[in-house]
């Protein structure tokens, strides 16, 4: 029986490529997502207001959502990627 060996499967240096990468991922998604779409589409007083931003503005709900998955997905990477290294 082979033993199994979950920390030799890929390089360090691939590792650190592969978490840098998906730092930088989280680094220009986040920011573009928080500061920039959910400003324009959320009424922190006002959640009628805020209902019909996305609603009238839908692309730009969806790309901010998009947004937020790909940061998840980046942070994981990233975490196993660190784990690794």
């Amino acid at each position: 029986m082979k033993p199994i060996s979950n920390k030799t499967e890929i390089s360090l240096g691939k590792a650190a490529l592969i978490a840098g990468l998906s730092l930088l991922v989280m680094v220009l998604t986040t920011p573009f997502a928080e500061f920039s779409i959910f400003p324009k589409l959320i009424d922190s007083k006002n959640a009628t207001i805020t209902a019909e931003n996305i609603i009238n503005n839908k692309h730009l709900f969806t790309i901010a959502i998009f947004l937020i998955l790909l940061t998840l997905i980046a942070d994981i990477v990233a975490s196993w990627a660190l784990y690794i290294f």
